[in-house]
């Protein structure tokens, strides 16, 4: 199996995947990784019950760069629609970590670029805790993530509670 992989360097290809590649495996996580993944899934139930089938939650894809093949699993992607012209990568996290912005920015950019070439990507960290010391861009609010209006292109989202 592949070492996992942060950052794509010439990307030739990407496609988005029908299920997770059988190769990897599932194995049972405890701990902090098991409270990371209940966080992720709270977030990516409550913006299904927001946004419905816009919602990817776990979308698998494929891609390949110079070194080869590679995959990637954002946590959750919201399609554009009707009111909304582009498309929107959350990356959940307990706490706040500068690791996110390059996972999203130089793993899952590129991929969502190459597959929707024309769509304008927006990359939010959401997390259940802030870092004091890292300086963030921070949103608001959910909503001012998905307004139109607002204009950025990464951002951070402090999102402890879903009432």
């Amino acid at each position: 199996m592949q070492k996992r992989r942060n950052i794509i360097r010439g990307l030739r290809w990407a496609k988005a995947l029908e299920d997770k590649p059988r190769f990897i495996s599932s194995p049972r996580i405890k701990g902090i990784q098991r409270a990371g993944l209940i966080y992720e899934n709270r977030i990516a139930n409550y913006i299904k019950a927001l946004y419905g089938e816009e919602v990817l939650h776990g979308q698998w894809y494929e891609y390949e760069d110079r070194r080869g093949l590679g995959w990637c699993q954002p946590d959750i992607i919201v399609l554009p629609n009707d009111d909304r012209k582009f498309i929107l990568v959350l990356e959940c996290k307990l706490k706040a970590t500068r690791k996110a912005w390059v996972q999203l920015n130089y793993l899952y950019r590129p991929v969502l670029e190459k597959i929707y070439p024309q769509v304008e990507i927006r990359m939010v960290q959401v997390v259940k805790n802030l870092d004091k010391n890292l300086k963030l861009d921070l949103v608001e609010t959910l909503d001012d993530v998905f307004c139109q209006e607002q204009k950025f292109e990464y951002s951070t989202l402090f999102l402890r509670n879903l009432t």
